[in-house]
């Protein structure tokens, strides 16, 4: 009698993954699950079934051995709906010709799919790993098999002693990611997500820090951690005993006299440095491909990545964090037709431009404390080029600054403006009292974000110049869409919205209201230039005189010389 194989590649890979009880290629896994299957009678049919693009080579070394690899669409229920119906038909075409029915999964929703096999009188035998092979399943089946032993039996190499010992069963699959990350075999999708949580908060708090029970309030938005308190603060408490989150004792602000845990990244750590060096590339790689096309296939995106020096070394951490980024909803996948090999489909990806990860790490201000930053840069530049003077006052800058945003944020934001070197610090003569020089600033035109935000400044002001071509006034929401065929102004409304609040505090925009000619009664929020602003002029060159006219008139051509 014959038998027939089906696995579910990703449970099992994903399984052995988190146990770490060996480890062991796709090419030694695949030989090892047809070997074995050949022990129940003549293989008649072999195929095996994940979302092959997250497994690179898997595919070829499953065909290899002759089992072949079906595409499945990445979700919860995709392999068992696929292996339902393959099943039904293995009963259906094959009959009595197979008596034995092998699965390689430990996933209790094929539950069903051995029922009706048992009820057909066929034997069905189950491949899984222990751990995380459901008890319901092991009953279920006429023969387990836990696939480690396999595994072993067939000489595959086991994981060191120092990575699991006795109480390798209580670990969690976190303890043993962060231990071995230093070998780039594993590392948990949880605590990356951890990482890359914690990194977005402290970077739009513009945090140092974030006291413990903070942090786990925080985490409660995303279920990745848990649905309880208690989970979130166990995975907290992992991160911590991993190296991955530093903590120490700071004094509570309004009770001295208690102390609260803070905690920071540790941006030493192999796991953090990682995700922290790959995600930004990736996001960054796709956001420029996607100029061009609707969607970028996984796989020309992990090879693009690879030709970067930086990410060409370890392409499981590279693929690691590409999945990690689809699995908190920042790269958005689907299945395209392949236009090579219409029968194997492509993961095409695309970014989440709403997505906080995917703003986290993006040209331009990310947060309110960068705002403040190109206000103050935009406050000097507005005020040198107006008055036509080549610096401001560093008294009068203070003044402008604390009357918006308060004098602590106004101190922070000379601080970093001076120790960034955006804006550049001097003495100057102080013509009312000579003995005591007056502190000046001016940009530094070298500097990265002074040369960016000069040519976006210009850049805003000749789009609003041409809303107003033809007419006084243009409505708000007209410029606002006008802005969002430029990417320099940001991928979101707010950040849009963001650019045209700053050059409204400044006066270069003005804003009224207006009847709005479709519906009088309702008026509607115009905006115009003040042509009069000295930065508007420079930017649409209003002060330079008319080129002089060409001289139209006919030059006299030489007579023809006469014989």
């Amino acid at each position: 009698m014959g038998c027939v194989l089906f696995v579910d590649y990703e449970n099992i890979a994903i399984s052995l993954a988190q146990t770490r009880q060996v480890v062991a290629s796709p090419a030694q896994v695949a030989r090892v699950l047809r070997e074995n299957a050949e022990k129940y009678g003549k293989l008649r049919l072999a195929r095996a079934y994940a979302d092959w693009d997250r497994f690179s080579g898997a595919a070829r070394a499953f065909a290899a051995e002759h089992i072949e690899p079906r595409f499945v669409l990445q979700g919860k229920n995709s392999a068992d709906m696929e292996l339902s119906l393959q099943v039904q038909e293995a009963l259906s075409e094959h009959g009595n010709s197979i008596h034995t029915y092998i699965l390689a999964t430990g996933d209790r929703d094929f539950l069903a799919i051995i029922r009706r096999l048992k009820r057909e009188d066929k034997k069905v035998v189950v491949w899984g790993v222990q751990e995380r092979t459901s008890d319901a399943l092991k009953c279920a089946a006429d023969e387990f098999v836990a696939l480690e032993e396999l595994l072993r039996t067939n000489h595959v190499q086991p994981v060191p002693a120092d990575v699991v010992g006795e109480d390798a069963t209580l670990r969690s699959p976190a303890t043993l990611g962060a231990r071995s990350y230093e070998g780039g075999s594993w590392t948990t999708p949880v605590l990356a997500a951890l990482i890359l949580k914690c990194d977005l908060i402290l970077h739009t708090r513009a945090w140092n820090w974030i006291a413990f029970k903070t942090l786990c309030e925080e985490l409660a938005d995303d279920t990745t951690f848990g649905h309880a308190p208690a989970e979130r603060a166990w995975w907290v408490n992992t991160a911590v005993a991993e190296g991955v989150i530093l903590t120490e004792k700071r004094p509570h602000a309004r009770n001295p006299e208690a102390e609260i845990t803070a905690c920071r990244l540790n941006r030493e750590h192999p796991l953090v440095v990682a995700g922290l060096t790959i995600v930004p590339r990736v996001v960054e790689e796709l956001r420029e491909q996607l100029k061009t096309k609707p969607w970028v296939a996984y796989g020309l995106l992990d090879r693009t990545l690879a030709a970067d020096a930086a990410l060409a070394q370890n392409a499981m951490d590279r693929r690691f964090w590409i999945n990690t980024l689809i699995h908190l909803g920042a790269v958005i996948t689907e299945k395209r037709e392949n236009p090579n090999f219409p029968d194997r489909p492509v993961t095409g990806c695309r970014l989440n431009f709403e997505h906080p990860l995917v703003r986290r790490f993006r040209s331009g201000p990310h947060n309110p404390e960068e705002w403040i930053d190109y206000h103050l840069i935009l406050a000097v530049e507005h005020f040198t080029v107006t008055r036509d003077v080549p610096w401001m006052s560093m008294g009068q800058l203070r003044r402008l600054l604390e009357e918006r945003y308060g004098g602590d944020r106004m101190r922070s934001a000379i601080e970093r403006a001076v120790t960034s070197k955006a804006i550049l610090v001097d003495h100057y003569e102080n013509k009312a009292c000579p003995e005591r020089p007056t502190a000046g600033c001016h940009l530094n035109p070298e500097h990265p974000v002074v040369a960016r935000l000069r040519y976006t400044l210009e850049l805003l002001i000749r789009v609003a110049a041409g809303q107003l071509r033809y007419r006084p006034w243009a409505p708000l929401a007209s410029l606002e869409k006008a802005m969002s065929y430029q990417k320099e102004f940001g991928e979101t409304e707010e950040e849009r919205r963001a650019w045209l609040a700053l050059l409204m505090e400044l006066g270069i925009i003005l804003v009224d209201k207006r009847p709005d000619p479709q519906d009088p009664e309702y008026p509607t929020i115009a905006c115009r230039l003040s042509f009069a602003d000295g930065l508007v002029q420079a930017a649409l060159r209003l002060d330079e005189p008319p080129a002089p006219e060409a001289d139209t008139a006919p030059v006299p051509m030489p007579e023809d010389p006469v014989d």
